[in-house]
């Protein structure tokens, strides 16, 4: 009985689209709701309010009345407004447009997203995060023209799908059948201006929905195009070396014992064009009254072709550990643990490889990057007596992340003096050179090295089904009990190719240097006028100079494949008595992982390309070296109670508690990730770890809100969430393949490992019309993480807070954004320093004019600020990052019928 009164009230805030609605509708009882409200201002925001009164479970909800009327381009942008919610920047560092979303100072990894309920799969589009292969989803992908509502949810239940450590975000597209006329039509017609690359581009999308006069069949289409120019000035600090104690530098200036330096800073200049692209089609029927089936498909896709230049004064090559050159001059920071001043003599024209340069410059053009994300999902939902409703759903999506080349040139200069001086994170640093003109690319002193860049494609696909029952009870505090079950069969791969250069000659070059506006606006005295090759010319001489073979050339030490197979079922019921309502329940989960790990074989035992009848099932191909395939399986079983409260004092006041137990899964590269460095004589390697089990977390959430007038609120709340089995690098057991002794031994692989965390705080929310059309709002988080180490967690923010201010009036309306988190861990390498993105922070605005019932104006504004992002590394005296990525202006026409 405790079992089954404990897994089914979470339906309130149901994840499958179908379930959730029709619970929504049945009850009329809404999700509870902190709403950005769009058209309609203070009508949405009462409704929203109302939604949040009558709510069992604790959830955030952005509604979208007309489509495109959001003043933030994509679903993050937008619930980056509510209490509790981050945006953050992707491996590749902040851009322009919000594209990861976490919940609570958290990794995006631990916040799952659905679209109606169900997994939607998306790529990437840039190298590092399609190599990275983390869970989070894409959200430069989903425009925000596609949402009716997006649902936060704060606290579990049974009845949603598990995944989300910290919480669900749930995209509600919208349904033919939900609009009040027969016909509609909308459409959006106008154009951005990026004020960093100069340059306007068109914006465009379109819906017609149509339904029968009986309300029994209705279609939608949806489609949208939507081109934007990037452009992102950037100082980077890539290589951050300390000085070794036992050097003949530390043993000689025993002050430099110990003590970091910057070893290569970039003035990296990155620009392209993002072009997203797709639609959605949807159908609805009820051919009886008693049975209604949904059939809705999506395809976007993001063509962002990308070119990425840095120019990198190079320290670490000539200095090293301490090893290296002695006799350059420096000036210690205030603390002592990093040199601020850095001049180093000139090292001489080139000799050979042992010649420190003074400059690297790299070069990548990456033509035809983009990313995609489709799905197709069927629903059905049959009132099977009074008392029984059965819901079904079955879907397949596909998302993938691809760079099919990169047209690369990286060279080494020669024969100059270097210097820089760091200014902690007040802004970037300053660096010289002595005879060294970066804007001249015909130097003698210039040496080719190489032309990297691989190619990438990344796969990312599930199928799954879904079947709900819901049983009315005629009698007693339980109103209704739920129970169903879910499975998915979920696939990621990773292939890369690394094509070789077959020349030594240098590319042609047209005269090309960076802007003349390069980095003015990130501080410090550096050159701004670096070389570069045209983006055409490079392509052409790497195409003609170039081994590309995809069976030789295929990395396949680098590849992977994980296939998830998740099975789980549920049980809950939902209850009131007086003033107390909620829910209550438990879901059973049970996942098997397999994953096909390549592993090198040393070149002494097997030499690339040829036989290797020593090791079993070796793979043979590459030349860059032979590898074995290791599939390696694990079951897990986990069960997740959860209850939610909800109690209703007078005078407006309600108060909530929520118990639960959650679950997420490791990141896909910490799964698979590829085994490298394999020494069979002290049994070591890195790699992923495909031991990792499902993390897992028991969180209590409580909170008490104030509704003291019309479309006001004032609420505070707690959270504690302690967490097990917390990925973070570290020392593992894996059982490997010994070629040497040709049997299975135990290895000690550094990889991600498994540790406990918490993570807590408090959320305050405040809002309320001023009067006069005027209304405020405003919420503030604070959250605190340590792991079982005494380290913060990945991705974790102290603060977080959003302040808005809003009028409208029958013909105008106006918005306006301030949105702020401190700073955050971006990355933990398993060697070196972490990165750490400094406290950021967004103002956007938005203004609409009515100019009939059928035409309005909008004009949207995006980082209003022009906020600068900046990342360090251990601490802040040693800078990671400087970025700029400028403001968007946004004219749209909107047309409605």
């Amino acid at each position: 009985m405790a079992i089954a009164i404990s897994a089914a009230l979470l339906t309130l805030a149901a994840a499958p689209s179908f379930a959730q609605q029709a619970t929504v509708q049945e009850q009329g009882a809404q999700p509870d709701v902190a709403v950005v409200a769009i058209t309609g201002i203070r009508a949405s925001k009462q409704k929203s309010i109302d939604t949040k009164k009558n709510a069992g479970a604790s959830v955030e909800v952005v509604s979208a009345e007309d489509i495109g009327k959001m003043p933030d381009k994509n679903v993050a942008d937008a619930v980056q407004r509510l209490p509790g919610v981050n945006i953050g920047a992707t491996s590749a560092g902040q851009f322009d447009e919000a594209e990861r979303v976490s919940l609570r100072g958290t990794s995006p990894s631990l916040t799952l997203t659905t679209l109606n309920g169900h997994s939607v799969s998306s790529g990437d589009w840039h190298v590092a995060d399609q190599t990275s292969s983390g869970r989070s989803v894409g959200f430069a992908l989903l425009p925000s023209e596609l949402v009716s509502q997006v649902i936060v949810y704060k606290s579990a239940q049974a009845d949603i799908v598990e995944g989300g450590l910290i919480g669900t975000v749930d995209i509600i597209s919208r349904r033919p059948l939900d609009f009040k006329k027969q016909l509609t039509m909308e459409a959006s017609i106008g154009a951005v201006y990026a004020d960093l690359p100069k340059k306007t581009d068109p914006q465009v999308s379109a819906l017609v929905n149509w339904k029968n006069d009986a309300n029994t069949f209705g279609v939608m289409a949806q489609g949208f195009s939507e081109k934007r120019a990037i452009r992102r000035d950037s100082q980077e600090h890539l290589d951050w070396r300390t000085i070794s104690p036992t050097s003949t530098l530390a043993k000689a200036h025993p002050e430099l014992a110990g003590v970091a330096y910057s070893g290569l800073i970039g003035s990296a200049l990155f620009d392209g064009v993002r072009e997203r692209k797709g639609g959605m089609l949807a159908l609805e029927a009820k051919p009886m009254r008693d049975l209604t089936i949904g059939v809705t498909g999506m395809v976007a896709t993001l063509d962002a072709t990308n070119y990425n230049r840095n120019h990198m004064t190079d320290f670490s090559d000539a200095i090293g550990s301490g090893n290296g050159v002695q006799n350059f001059q420096y000036a210690l920071s205030p603390s002592g643990k990093t040199i601020n001043r850095l001049t180093l003599p000139n090292q001489g024209p080139y000799v050979d490889d042992s010649t420190p340069p003074s400059e690297v410059v790299e070069s990548y053009v990456r033509d035809g990057a983009r990313s995609t994300s489709a799905f197709l999902d069927l629903n059905a939902k049959y009132r099977v007596t009074n008392d029984l409703d059965v819901q079904a759903q079955v879907g397949y999506t596909k998302g993938e992340g691809k760079t099919p080349k990169q047209n690369s040139v990286e060279v080494n200069v020669y024969n100059s003096a270097s210097a820089y001086t760091l200014y902690g994170m007040s802004h970037a640093a300053d660096v010289s050179y002595g005879s060294l003109d970066v804007s001249n690319f015909k130097n003698p002193n210039i040496v080719l090295t190489g032309a990297g860049g691989t190619s990438i494609d990344t796969l990312d696909k599930e199928s799954n089904g879904q079947l709900d029952f819901t049983y009315r009870l005629a009698q007693g505090m339980f109103n209704r009990v739920k129970f169903g079950a879910r499975y998915s069969s979920h696939t990621r791969e990773l292939h890369q190719i690394a094509p070789a250069l077959l020349t030594d000659t240098l590319p042609p070059w047209d005269g090309s240097v960076y802007p003349s506006d390069f980095g003015s606006n990130i501080g410090g005295a550096f050159p701004r006028n670096g070389w570069f090759i045209g983006a055409a010319d490079l392509q052409k001489w790497k195409d003609g100079n170039l081994d590309a073979d995809p069976l030789r050339r295929e990395l396949l030490r680098s590849e992977f494949k994980l296939t998830e197979k998740n099975a789980a079922a549920y049980v809950m019921t939902e209850f009131e008595a007086d003033k107390l309502s909620g829910n209550v329940g438990v879901r059973a989960v049970k996942t098997k992982e397999e994953a096909l790990v390549n592993i090198p074989v040393a070149g002494a035992v097997c030499p690339a390309l040829q036989p290797c009848p020593s090791v079993p099932g070796a793979v043979t191909t590459s030349i860059y070296g032979t590898v074995y395939q290791a599939p390696i399986t694990n079951t897990y079983t986990n069960f997740l109670p959860s209850l939610n409260l909800r109690y209703e004092l007078d005078h407006g006041w309600i108060g909530r508690v929520a118990l639960n137990r959650t679950l997420s899964r490791a990141d896909y590269a910490d799964l698979a990730g590829a085994i490298s460095g394999v020494d069979n004589l002290t049994h070591k390697a890195t790699g992923g770890n495909p031991n990792l089990k499902p993390t897992t977390s028991d969180n209590i959430d409580a909170s008490m809100a104030w509704y003291f007038a019309p479309r006001a609120l004032l609420s505070a709340g707690v959270f504690h969430s302690n967490i097990h089995d917390y990925v973070k690098f570290g020392d593992t057991s894996v059982t490997l393949y010994n070629t040497t002794t040709n049997k299975d031994d135990t290895y000690t692989v550094t990889s991600p490992g498994a540790i406990s965390a918490r993570v807590q705080g408090v959320e305050f929310a405040y809002e309320q019309p001023i009067g006069a059309g005027f209304g405020f709002n405003a919420n503030y988080t604070y959250a605190d993480s340590k792991d079982a180490d005494g380290a913060r967690m990945k991705g974790q923010s102290k603060h977080t807070y959003n302040i808005g201010a809003y009028y409208e009036d029958d013909k105008f309306s106006a918005r306006l954004a301030y949105n702020g988190r401190s700073d955050y861990i971006i990355s933990i390498n398993r060697t070196g320093p972490t990165t750490q993105n400094a406290p950021f922070k967004t103002l956007s605005a938005s203004l609409q004019y009515k100019l009939s019932e059928n035409l309005s104006l909008s004009l949207d504004a995006l980082n209003l600020n022009n906020p600068i992002s900046k990342a360090y590394a251990f601490n802040e005296e040693q800078p990671r990052a400087f970025r700029e990525n400028g403001r968007q202006y946004y004219l749209n026409l909107r047309m409605k019928y």
